[in-house]
């Protein structure tokens, strides 16, 4: 028998450190994140918007609304933005068929517009890609979050993730930046080492391009609760720069409802007497999709 079954004191084991789990890989939670959006039935939550736009400071706060069915999603997005003293009205309604657009400023009458969803989706479907993001006005009114995020996915490179918080919801922290064979389209004259995965300078970029993609997203959930495009401050002696407090364009999604139905009349629009334009070959020459 063992010496400590003698009355001797049992041994002492010290207790086998606890292995931490894994880091998960902030490219898997991002496309981990857009199949759990695109699973909901409907999606409904607040929003605030900040943007830059030609040195202007643009805020703005409203609602979006997001149901899709067998064949088609639904959209509705209602945002008040604020551009110095000018207030700005916008509507967008998308209701499988049509994304009409609404705009109405503090000293005008308002215009308003309509695109043929089918003809865009078609473009980006022979295009065989998702389109450049950074308009997330547009994607979030015409293809929603899941195609802001998919658009994400496809342009940026997520290679870092840490643990954060946003009023005291738990998220992953994930930034990104553009994958080298997009920069390329970006910047045809950049040197050949960019396609090849080598450093990039993104200092050559419009000014009004980002560089860098920051996605919040919820631990629990893997919802987005933050979209940021940042334009990053390098340090001369640092090819890891810490984001500057230059953002581009941000996307704040809170209080956020999911699988709870919409009332259909949500996402109808009609005109009346209000006069339209299309807007469907302007939209796509916009995006790029069309000469």
């Amino acid at each position: 028998a063992a010496s400590w079954a003698k009355g001797a004191p049992p041994p002492v084991f010290s207790p086998t450190p606890a292995t931490p789990p894994p880091q998960p890989a902030p490219q898997t939670l991002l496309q981990k994140a857009i199949f759990a959006l695109e699973a909901r039935r409907s999606v409904s939550a607040k929003i605030r918007h900040r943007a830059e736009l030609f040195g202007h400071k643009v805020v703005g706060s409203g609602c979006y609304l997001e149901q899709r069915s067998s064949d088609a999603i639904q959209l509705r997005m209602e945002l008040k933005v604020q551009v110095g003293e000018q207030s700005i009205s916008l509507l967008q309604v998308c209701d499988g068929t049509y994304l009409w657009t609404y705009q109405k400023g503090t000293h005008d009458q308002g215009t308003l517009s309509r695109v043929a969803v089918a003809r865009v989706f078609q473009a980006l479907d022979d295009l065989g890609e998702p389109q450049e993001p950074g308009k997330l006005g547009d994607w979030l009114g015409l293809g929603g979050l899941p195609r802001v995020l998919r658009g994400l996915n496809a342009f940026f490179q997520f290679s870092s993730v840490e643990e954060a918080e946003l009023d005291r919801v738990p998220v992953w922290k994930l930034l990104g930046r553009w994958r080298p064979e997009k920069v390329v389209r970006l910047l045809p004259n950049q040197p050949a080492a960019v396609a090849s995965g080598g450093l990039q300078d993104f200092s050559r970029l419009p000014s009004h391009l980002p560089d860098h993609a920051v996605v919040y997203l919820g631990r629990v959930n893997l919802f987005p609760y933050q979209i940021e495009y940042l334009r990053l401050q390098p340090h001369p002696k640092d090819r890891n720069p810490i984001p500057a407090d230059r953002i581009i364009a941000a996307m704040e999604l809170f209080d956020p409802v999911c699988d709870v139905p919409i009332h259909p009349t949500r996402f109808v629009y009609h005109p009346g007497n209000l006069e339209f334009t299309d807007q469907t070959e302007a939209y796509l020459q916009g995006l790029g999709l069309k000469k």
